[in-house]
């Protein structure tokens, strides 16, 4: 006889992790939960990195495990990125403007969302100026 919840996969169970969480990989029901992957009895369930699928063990995960995007491969969240997005769903990641980081999309980043001294508000070499290093130093250009 199977009883969702006494750590043992029996009869239609998929896992049973021991409780009756939901959330944490194998549902009320004993079976998987969307973007998990349980072995065992107690089923010992994991978050599948990469599969696009923001589990709440995961810190990001934007549907692959490439690294210099904002999520790397064990679904932590790469310095000078930000991302954004719903458990249950793909994140969207950017690079954080005014950190000092050049990333993404990026064109210069000074440590601070200024217009006026060369790196403008989103990270972008402003008309006339040139940017280099990180963080960027801008001069004007003749």
């Amino acid at each position: 006889m199977s009883v969702c919840g006494d750590g043992l996969v029996r009869g239609a169970e998929v896992c049973d992790d021991g409780n009756l969480i939901a959330g944490d990989g194998c549902d009320l029901s004993c079976a998987l939960e969307d973007g998990s992957v349980c072995e065992g009895e107690p089923s010992v369930c994991l978050s599948v990195c990469g599969d696009g699928i923001l589990n709440s063990d995961e810190l990001c995960d934007d549907g692959n495990v490439d690294a210099g995007d904002g999520c790397d491969e064990r679904c932590h969240l790469e310095r000078g990125w930000s991302c954004e997005g719903e458990v249950g769903e793909p994140l969207t990641c950017a690079g954080v403007c005014g950190d000092g980081l050049i990333v993404g999309d990026e064109g210069c980043d000074d440590g601070n969302v200024e217009a006026g001294d060369g790196c403008d508000e989103i990270c972008q070499p402003e008309m006339g100026w040139s940017c280099e290093g990180q963080p960027s130093q801008c001069a004007g250009t003749c």
